[in-house]
C-alpha cells in the first residue's frame, strides 16, 4: 500500500481493517473475496485499479465491478493523512518536553557527576507509570477532522476517477468506519 505524496506509508494491515469497515456498510458481499482482491492490491495495485475501472462479466453474463480496491486505495490515502497528521502533532507537542529534557541534563550533566539521563528522582513517573496499564487513552476525531478526512478521501477518489456519486458514498464509508474502529 503506498503512501500518498507527502505522507507516509500507512501499514497495510490497518488500510485493510478501514476497508473491510467502509465495506461492511456499502458492500459487505464483497468482504467474502476481501482477502483475495486485498492479495491482489498488495501485489499491484495500479493493475488492480485499471482492471475495476472496467466492468468484466462474470459468469451467467453478470457484470461486477468490485468496489474493494478503490476502497483500498482510499483507505490507504486517509491513514497517510492521519499517520503524517498525528506525526505533525505529536512533535510539536513533544518539543517543549524534549527541549526541558535536554537542559535538565546539561545542568544535571555538569553540576552532577553522579547523576546519568537513565536516573530518575522517586517522584517522576513515566507516562506508562502515570496511567493504569488496562487503561488506552481515548482518541477521536472532531467533526472539523472527520471532515478533513472526508475530503482526504474524496481527493484520492478523484485521482481514481470515480464517479461522484461513488466517491461520496466510500469516502462517507470510510469516514464512518473510523468512527466504528475507534
Amino acid at each position: 500500500m503506498s503512501a500518498t505524496p507527502g505522507h507516509p506509508a500507512p501499514d497495510p494491515s490497518l488500510v485493510e481493517e478501514l476497508a473491510k469497515q467502509a465495506l461492511a456498510s456499502v458492500a459487505p458481499e464483497e468482504l467474502a473475496v476481501f482477502d483475495d482482491t486485498a492479495q491482489e492490491y498488495r501485489e499491484d495495485p495500479d493493475g488492480v485499479l485499471a482492471a475495476s475501472g472496467r466492468d468484466e462479466a462474470v459468469g451467467f453474463g453478470l457484470d461486477l465491478a468490485l468496489l474493494t480496491p478503490y476502497v483500498l486505495a482510499m483507505s490507504g490515502a486517509v491513514l497517510s493523512y492521519l499517520v503524517s497528521t498525528v506525526g505533525k502533532a505529536a512533535k510539536q507537542e513533544s518539543e517543549p518536553l524534549i527541549d526541558d529534557w535536554v537542559h535538565r541534563l546539561f545542568r544535571h550533566g555538569h553540576h552532577d557527576p553522579g547523576h546519568t539521563p537513565d536516573k530518575k528522582s522517586p517522584d517522576e513517573k513515566t507516562p506508562d507509570e502515570k496511567r493504569p496499564a488496562d487503561q488506552e487513552p481515548e482518541v477521536q476525531l472532531s467533526p472539523a477532522e472527520m471532515a478533513e478526512v472526508r475530503e482526504v478521501a474524496l481527493a484520492r477518489a478523484h485521482d481514481l476517477k470515480l464517479p461522484a456519486e461513488k466517491a461520496r458514498l466510500l469516502a462517507d464509508a470510510i469516514v464512518g468506519g473510523l468512527n466504528t474502529a475507534s
